[in-house]
């Protein structure tokens, strides 16, 4: 993010005297709380948490969302990852559930089930081209997209 010091003419944020620019969306449910965030773009931010939703916010758009996309079985969202083109990873609270989005759909392209007899939560995940890595609470795992 480009951060300039303010001015008459220029309003962005400054790390000196810690103004707010904007404030991305604004009446959420009661006990929606974010639990990540992954910039996405020079302009658009990927948010989720409890509330089970993941949003697309274009920070030229002021405070509402752009895209949305929420979990089929209301499971608190912790974490998110991109490719900043059309994909996007969720790692859910319940059974170390990780969902692959497409950015053009709004259901859910595929379910990956990395914590298989276990209740872990989904703490951190990661991809590229060839590998997904999925941090749950007593293991790192790696699935290959490879056949």
């Amino acid at each position: 993010m480009l951060i300039t010091p303010p001015s008459a003419d220029n309003v962005k944020f400054s790390l000196l005297s810690g103004s707010r620019i904007s404030c991305l969306g604004e009446n959420f449910r009661k006990g929606a709380g974010i639990l990540h965030l992954y910039t996405e773009s020079e302009h658009d931010v990927l948010s989720c948490g409890y509330d089970a939703t993941i949003r697309m916010w274009d920070r030229r758009c002021g405070n509402k969302s752009v895209l949305e996309w929420e979990d089929p079985y209301d499971s608190a969202v912790y974490c998110i990852s991109s490719d900043h083109n059309m994909t996007v990873l969720s790692g859910t609270s319940r059974h170390g559930v990780v969902r692959l989005w497409d950015k053009r759909w709004n259901k859910q392209v595929q379910m990956f089930y990395v914590g298989r007899g276990t209740n872990s939560p989904v703490y951190c995940v990661t991809f590229d081209a060839c590998n997904m890595y999925v941090a749950l609470d007593n293991c790192l795992t790696l699935l290959s997209f490879n056949t």
